[in-house]
């Protein structure tokens, strides 16, 4: 199963260049976004009570932790933990090509 963490709000270190993430999957009350500039991977809540779970666990437990407490309660996570798993695979897969 995939694992993730949380990716931040840049793709680079130096803070310039902001993700552009792109819905790839949605499944209530959670979807899968992935970044079209660095590829990096996100699960993110779809409705506003996931938004608000998320960002007071963040707020309480620190942006990485917070997430992964996030994850541990979304209903739909291993499901989406699927998904990333399977996008991951095939993104490993191209690169060999």
């Amino acid at each position: 199963m995939a694992e993730l963490e949380w990716p931040g709000s840049y793709c680079d270190e130096a803070e310039t260049r902001p993700h552009y993430m792109v819905e790839l999957k949605h499944n209530y009350p959670s979807s899968v976004f992935r970044c079209k500039l660095c590829s990096r991977i996100v699960i993110l809540p779809n409705t506003e009570h996931g938004a608000i779970k998320l960002s007071d666990m963040m707020h309480k437990s620190g942006q990485v932790k917070g997430y992964r407490e996030y994850l541990a309660s979304a209903t739909n996570t291993k499901e989406l933990l699927d998904t990333v798993a399977n996008l991951q695979e095939l993104d490993r897969h191209e690169r060999r090509q």
